[in-house]
């Protein structure tokens, strides 16, 4: 009777190493003779059981990263993605799924608060131009209402030995906080700027490592008599402002042991010589990476008249 069967079975060699062998065989090849090939596949079997080792610690490191991860199919939908994903966008796999990334749902907006062209999401820009499209930042409504800045990047995934696009990667990063804390400064700015400029005092702001004027308020302008362009860049020994250099040095000398030095009073000078008597305050402070120096002045001349 002829017949044929195939398998797998494992078997251990003199040298104690276990093989993986793949075998055929068939009975009656020719009458009164059985046909049995046997094949060596340890090296086969040892690379997918690394592939699959390696898929595994793949899918464990996209499942814990902080970054949300989603993958595209060729036509823009999307294939699966991480937990951070669902996080960051407020959203299950599922709806994700069903709503879809460009959704106007989603009411995307550039940095200035304009809308975010559809077209210009990352995953479009890879997807048309099979080029990565690298940190774009956006802000999104998710659906419980809250606003969420991200930012973007997309990378292209092309079929082996071959340029035919076969997914995009998406990774989005919450940038939220940073933004928030970028608008709060902006807005500390704002206000003081507005505290500067509309002071009645005299008020200048000056770089610490060099001395010399970043800033000089109207009131500053007025009472030297100096206009803001040939003050700034200038140091106030360099435009003669005191009328005795050690008196400067000490109020410097407080601010460092001190953080400031308030109500100093000095003789200072203005551009057409006149000496004006004065109550100085100075204040150490930090903006962005810089140390600066605010500086105010008070006029007291006429109380000494």
């Amino acid at each position: 009777e002829q017949g044929e069967r195939t398998g797998h079975f494992q078997l251990r060699r003199s040298d104690h190493t276990m093989h993986e062998i793949e075998y055929n065989a068939r009975a009656n090849f020719l009458p009164g003779f059985h046909l049995s090939m046997m094949r060596d596949v340890t090296e086969r079997y040892r690379a997918a059981e690394s592939l699959r080792s390696s898929e595994e610690q793949y899918r464990w490191l996209v499942s814990v990263l902080e970054e949300g991860i989603l993958m595209l199919d060729s036509e823009g939908e999307l294939l699966t993605c991480n937990e951070s994903c669902e996080q960051i966008l407020g959203a299950r796999r599922d709806i994700l799924r069903e709503r879809g990334l460009l959704n106007p749902e989603w009411r995307a907006i550039r940095e200035d608060g304009t809308p975010f062209p559809s077209d210009e999401a990352p995953s479009m820009v890879t997807l048309r131009t099979r080029k990565p499209c690298l940190g774009v930042v956006l802000g999104i409504n998710r659906p419980d209402g809250s606003l969420r800045w991200l930012s973007v990047s997309s990378q292209p995934i092309f079929h082996q030995d071959s340029d035919e696009l076969q997914a995009v990667v998406l990774s989005i990063s919450d940038i939220t906080q940073r933004k928030n804390a970028e608008l709060a400064l902006r807005e500390s700015e704002m206000r003081f700027s507005a505290a500067f400029d509309d002071s009645p005092l005299a008020i200048t702001l000056i770089e610490q490592a060099t001395g010399s004027f970043v800033n000089v308020n109207q009131a500053w302008c007025k009472l030297f008599g100096i206009t803001s362009v040939e003050a700034i860049g200038h140091t106030e020994l360099e435009l003669g402002l005191w009328e005795k250099r050690d008196d400067r040095a000490e109020l410097f000398r407080q601010m460092a042991l001190h953080g400031g030095a308030w109500e100093q009073e000095a003789r200072l000078k203005t551009r057409t010589g006149r000496l004006v008597q004065a109550l100085v305050s100075v204040r150490a402070m930090t903006l962005g990476q810089k140390q600066y120096v605010i500086a105010l002045v008070h006029d007291i001349t006429a109380r000494k008249l």
